[in-house]
C-alpha cells in the first residue's frame, strides 16, 4: 500500500530510526540543538526518502534484507563516505543487504536515498529486457535529472497518491537504476556517442540476431555495439525512429510473421511462444498494429495460396 511521511526530530537517536526498516546508529560530532527531518514515498518495493539534519553526523548502517539502495547528496559536501565508496571517483555506489556501510554527513546536509527491493527491480530489468544481474554492479550514475525528479515527486506526493501517480512514480525510479546498471555493462573500449549512428544500429541489431532474438536483451545490444543504453537509445531513435527495447519487439514479431509465412507447423501460438510473447492476446493485438493483420488471418490468407 502506498504511503507518504514526513517526520521531524529533536533528537540524533530518534532521528537513526526514522529512514525506513534500515538498522543505524548515528553519532552526533558537532555541537548543537539537533534538528533533522525525513520525508519517504513508499511505493510498491520502491521506497524514496529525503533526509536533512543540521548538525555532523556519523552513521553507521545497514539495509534490511534483501534491498538495494543509491545515496544522493543535494549538497554536494553535504556526505562524506567512510568506507569502499569513498574510491568512486564518478557517480555512486550501489549498497546491498550484505554490507554494512559508514558515512559522515556535514553541518546542513540533505541527502536524497533511493531504495528497492531485490524481486522488484529485478523484474523491470526483465521487463525492460536487460539481459543482466544487479549483484555484477557496484557503481553507476544516476540519470540527469534525478534530483530534479525526485524532490518534486516528494512534493507532488503531498497533493495525494493517486493510483495513477503512484505506477508512473515507482516506474521512473526504477528507470532511474535500470538505465545506468545497463549502461556500466558496456564493455572496455566503449565507443563515443560522435561514432557512426547507422554503425551502432547496424551491431547491435547484428549482436540481437546472433545471439537469437528470443534470448537477446538490451544488455546483448549494448555489448554488441559497445556503447551505453542512453547512447544505443539515441542511436535508434535517430536512425530508425524506435528505441531498442521497440525494435527487439518487432523484430520478433517478424520473425512470427516468417514461421507463418513458411507454414511452420509449429502453429501460432507455440510460435509466439518461442519468441518470447507469453501474453498471447497482447501478442495479436502488437502483431495487428504491424502487419495490419491477426496471425491468424496470415496463416488463413497463405494456406489460401499455398
Amino acid at each position: 500500500m502506498p504511503s507518504f511521511v514526513e517526520c521531524r526530530s529533536f533528537d540524533v537517536v530518534h532521528q537513526s530510526r526514522l529512514l525506513g526498516n534500515w538498522n543505524q546508529k548515528y553519532t552526533q560530532l558537532s555541537p548543537g540543538r539537533f534538528e533533522g527531518s525525513v520525508t519517504e514515498l513508499q511505493l510498491d518495493g520502491v521506497t524514496l526518502s529525503r533526509e536533512r539534519m543540521n548538525t555532523a553526523v556519523q552513521q553507521m548502517g545497514s539495509l534490511p534484507p534483501k534491498r538495494f539502495a543509491v545515496s544522493h547528496p543535494i549538497n554536494r559536501d553535504g556526505l562524506h563516505h567512510l568506507d569502499w565508496r569513498r574510491d568512486v571517483k564518478d557517480g555512486s555506489g550501489l549498497m546491498n543487504s550484505a554490507g554494512t556501510y559508514r558515512v559522515m554527513s556535514s553541518v546542513s546536509s540533505d541527502v536524497l536515498v533511493l531504495s528497492v527491493s531485490e524481486e522488484v527491480l529485478a523484474e523491470h530489468m526483465s521487463n525492460l529486457e536487460i539481459g543482466m544481474t544487479v549483484s555484477s554492479v557496484r557503481t553507476l550514475t544516476l540519470p540527469d535529472g534525478f534530483e530534479r525528479m525526485a524532490v518534486d515527486m516528494l512534493c507532488q506526493s503531498r497533493l495525494g497518491l493517486a493510483d495513477d501517480f503512484c505506477e508512473n512514480a515507482a516506474k521512473r525510479l526504477l528507470d532511474s537504476l535500470a538505465s545506468p546498471i545497463c549502461e556500466v555493462s558496456a564493455i572496455g573500449g566503449a565507443r563515443p556517442w560522435r561514432t557512426d549512428r547507422f554503425v551502432i544500429v547496424n551491431d547491435a541489431c547484428d549482436a540481437a540476431e546472433e545471439e537469437g532474438l528470443n534470448f537477446a536483451t538490451l544488455h546483448t545490444m549494448c555489448h554488441g555495439a559497445r556503447v551505453s543504453l542512453r547512447i544505443l537509445q539515441y542511436a535508434f531513435r535517430e536512425v530508425l525512429g524506435v528505441t531498442p527495447l521497440k525494435w527487439l519487439r518487432i523484430a520478433r514479431l517478424n520473425a512470427v510473421h516468417r514461421d507463418l509465412i513458411r507454414l511452420r507447423p509449429s502453429g501460432i501460438t507455440d510460435s509466439a511462444l518461442a519468441h518470447s510473447f507469453t501474453h498471447l492476446g497482447r501478442f495479436s493485438v502488437e502483431y495487428r498494429s504491424i502487419f495490419c493483420e491477426s496471425p491468424r488471418e496470415t496463416l488463413h490468407r497463405v494456406r489460401g495460396t499455398a
